[in-house]
This record gives structure tokens, sequence and C-alpha cells, in this order.
């Protein structure tokens, strides 16, 4: 072996272990860049030299080169850390929607529809002691103002919640605003930078060269879009990647195919559409490939699947509550049986003195309760005092009476047997109430909602606690050590200086050598 070999060997050396100080530094700089792999230097012998001996011939090793510098990444971690994202995104987003139900409703902390409901049935037992009492009759109609408010503003709150969520049927415009669309615009935006990685990433690999940082850079795009949507990856040959959720292509290679959504149905009221690069339809609806991720969250919290919370669901069940609420109230104020028993309000003769009339000569007696909107169903919407008896409360039916009978007696305004029928109202059973009276329908829908909500909380809480442990089981391989990095510096900076030292010592006997054949 010639002394310019060693000259060779150690100024490869020294190049190699300045390489790899590099690499330490550089993983240094980096160890709280998000997304950042650590990477390591590997060294390869770079061959041998055969020296013949007295006996036997031998072979010197001609030093060693980098022959890689290796992302340390694992993608079994990987598919499980992004598995778990998705799960702890898409429980994360229903708990947040699911609180929101249960604040709108106000119920648990003792206060809201129940309390107006409450106060309703006293006013209504006011009424009942003193039927003739102007002052119980506007109370009476303040107590129904009251539930009739509280309806309202919980069905508004929920509705705007949906709107917020997935949009509504009645204003297409609002499917734009919504929190779906916008991460299904999020998903897009990041499906098309993917892509772009990918052909980077391959026009980079041309020479067996690793372009690394742009592999960090894939890795992390895959990992925010794993909290969208739940992405299986496959690698392919060329170091690109491909996506898909549930067997749906989303990205092959530098080929980015494109969410969008078109106007649903009541039960669904946005819906996903897949379409290719050049705006062609491929499905017209994947609502159902979206099982976990913040997408999935909304899809759900924002339809009306039944057993599933949601903030249709809810209101569907404050709906049917308005409605026979109002019903039963509304049945009584106007009973009327055409055989001559009636309900009766308190109006005046033409002396002006006081008797018991049904308003016949008037159209009859207004309804407590009514429509905002003339014709429709009462709701929780639309719900409201109506009309007459706003503007009327001596319309109030406290009494009940049989014409047709010998006792009856105009003049008899004490009367409050229909008053005290719709007291009755509080305990009694509805069938369009499963046969619960409203505040036990109202405190079992109230308490199914914290089931449900509690159920998700729990769910949440899983999610979060793998998505940690995944994440640090991921970290214990990706991530940047210092005290591993700083051992690394030693080692690396010792066999610098110890390659420094022989092509030093190279360099003196190579300067004696040309002095003795002077």
């Amino acid at each position: 072996m010639s002394l310019y070999n060693t000259f060779n060997i150690s100024q490869q050396a020294l190049l190699m272990n300045q390489s790899a100080l590099n690499v330490v530094s550089n993983n240094i700089a980096n160890m709280n860049t998000q997304g950042y792999s650590k990477q390591r230097v590997d060294q390869v012998n770079t061959g041998y030299t055969t020296i013949r001996g007295l006996n036997n011939n031998y072979q010197i090793g001609g030093g060693a080169q980098i022959g890689s510098i290796q992302r340390y990444r694992d993608s079994y971690l990987d598919s499980s850390y992004r598995q778990q994202s998705s799960n702890l995104s898409y429980y994360s987003s229903l708990y947040q929607n699911a609180s929101a139900i249960e604040n709108s409703l106000n119920e648990l902390a003792g206060s809201g529809l129940s309390d107006a409901i409450s106060q309703f049935f006293t006013a209504v037992g006011t009424l009942n002691s003193t039927p003739a009492d102007s002052t119980a009759r506007v109370n009476f109609i303040k107590k129904a103002e009251v539930v009739c408010t509280q309806f309202n503003q919980i069905a508004q709150t929920l509705t705007d919640g949906r709107t917020s969520a997935v949009g509504n049927t009645s204003d297409p415009q609002s499917i734009y605003n919504s929190k779906l669309y916008m991460n299904i615009s999020e998903l897009n935006t990041k499906m098309e930078q993917l892509a772009e990685i990918n052909d980077n990433i391959v026009q980079s690999s041309v020479g067996n060269t690793v372009p690394n940082a742009l592999l960090d850079q894939r890795d992390k795009l895959l990992d925010e879009i794993s909290q969208l949507a739940p992405i299986t990856v496959t690698e392919n040959d060329n170091n690109s990647v491909s996506i898909d959720i549930n067997g749906l292509s989303l990205v092959k290679g530098n080929k980015a195919n494109k969410l969008d959504v078109t106007m649903g149905d009541d039960t669904n009221p946005t819906t996903i559409q897949l379409k290719d690069e050049d705006g062609n339809i491929i499905n017209t609806n994947v609502n159902d490939k979206f099982t976990k991720g913040s997408i999935a969250s909304f899809l759900e919290i924002g339809g009306d699947e039944a057993g599933v919370l949601s903030y249709q669901s809810m209101l569907d069940q404050i709906d049917i509550l308005a409605n026979e609420f109002a019903g039963a109230i509304n049945g009584i104020q106007q009973f009327d049986d055409g055989a001559g028993k009636k309900a009766m309000a308190i109006g005046y003769d033409a002396d002006g003195n006081q008797i018991l009339s049904d308003y016949a000569g008037a159209g009859g007696l207004p309804p407590i309760f009514d429509s905002k909107t003339a014709g429709a169903p009462i709701s929780a919407l639309n719900m409201k005092v109506s009309d007459g008896i706003e503007a009327d409360h001596w319309k109030v039916a406290t009494a009940r009476v049989d014409t047709t009978s010998a006792d009856y007696d105009p003049k008899a305004v004490g009367n409050s047997e229909n008053i005290k029928l719709m007291g009755q109202v509080r305990n009694n059973s509805i069938a369009g109430l499963n046969n619960m009276n409203p505040e036990t329908f109202l405190t079992t829908s109230v308490t199914n909602m914290g089931s449900q909500i509690e159920t998700i909380k729990f769910n949440y809480k899983s999610a979060n606690s793998l998505y940690l442990s995944s994440n640090e089981e991921r970290q214990s391989c990706i991530g940047v050590s210092l005290d591993e990095e700083l051992v690394d510096l030693v080692k690396y900076q010792r066999a610098y200086e110890a390659s420094a030292r022989v092509f030093s010592v190279a360099s003196s006997i190579m300067e004696q050598l040309v002095n003795l054949g002077r």
C-alpha cells in the first residue's frame, strides 16, 4: 500500500466525518421542527487493495465513505399514528359539536325550557284559583310567551349549529360557508400539494438521489390529511405515494382527484362527490366513505340518522314536544264536543257585565299557541302565542260548561273547570310524547342526550390516549434525541481529528521523502 493511498484514505475520512458532523448539526437544528425525521450517516467500506506477503497475499482496506444518509422512518408506526390521528380528529370534532348541543338546551344547569314550562304551569295554577283576575291572565300569557321564546331560541341555536356544520337545504349558499365545506376544500388543497410533491420526489430521485427533505414534507402532509379523512397510504416504486379512503382513490402519483359538494336532502344537507382532475364526476355520493376524521364528524353531527346524536335529531325531539304540548293546551282551550259541552272564556254583555262566552260571533276562541307561519304545523322554531290571545287576555278559556244543562249560567264567571284541565296536562301522559307528560319527555330527551354525549366524551378521551401513545412511539423512532446527537457529535469529532492527524503524518513523511531525494 502506497503513501498515496494513505493520503486518499485519510482525505476520504476527513470528508466523510465532516459530512457526518453536518448531519448531526442538521438534526440538532431541526430537533423541534414539526415533521422532521432524524437522519443518520450510513458508512460503507470502499474496497480492498491486495498486498503480496512472504507466504500469503493480504487485503488492506481502502478506507470508508458515505453509503447513504438514512431517514429514520417506520411505515407501520406511520400507519398506526395516522389511524389514531383520524380517530382523534373525528371524536374531538364530534365532542365539540355535541357540547354545543348540550349548551343550547341549557337543561342540565336547571334552567331553560324545563324551567319555563314549570313556570307556565305555576301560572296556570294561579289562574285556576282566580280565573276572573286580569293580572293572573296577563301573567299566564307572559309565561306562555316565555315558553315560546325558549322553544324558539333552542330551535334557532340547533338550526344555526347544523347550518354552520353542513349547511341548510333552504339556503344553498350556506353549504359553501359550512365547516364541512371548509374541511373538504382543505383536503382538496392538500391532495393537490401531495400530487405536486410526488412529482418533485420522482424528479429528484434520478440517479439514486434520496430527497430526504421532500420525503419529510410528504409525510407531514400525509399526517395532516389523516386528520381530515381515514387514508390508506401505498408507497410506489418511484418513491411517490398513492392514497385512498376505504377503497376510494384520491391521489395516485402526480394525479389528484377532487371532492365537490352538492345540495343533499333533509337527512344529509350536503352530498360529497368525487371528480377527476378534469372535473368529470367519478362518484355522485361518497359520504359513506368518510368513517373517521373531521369530515366524518360533520357529516354525522349534521345528519339525521336514527339513534345518533345530531343537531337535527335533537331538534326533532324539541319539535315533537312543542307540537304535542301546544296541541294539548290548544285542545283544552278550544274544546267543543258539538253536543253542548264546550270551553268558554269571560266576555261581556251589552251592558258591560262579565259573562261566559265562546266568542261565537267573533269566530270562536283562538288557540293559546299558534304558528308564526300561517297554516304550518307548530314547531319549536315557529311557535308563538296566538294573536287573538295577545290581543285579548279575556279570551283565555278558563271555564268549561254544558250549555244544555239546566244549571248552565252564563254569568258564572268564576268557573275554572277548563283551566284546571290545562294544569293537569303537566302530569298527563300524551301519546305523541311516548305516553309521557311534557316535562318527563323533556327530561328523558335531555338524559338520553347526556348519555350519548358521555359516550362521545369517553371515546374522545380513549382516542386521545391512544393517539398520544402512538405519537410517543413514533417520535422515539423519528424524533431527534439530543443525548444521541451529542454522543455522535463527539464520535465524529474525534474521528475527524484522528483523520486529520493521519493526513498530517502522511504529509510529514512525504515531505521527508522528498527531502531525501534531493
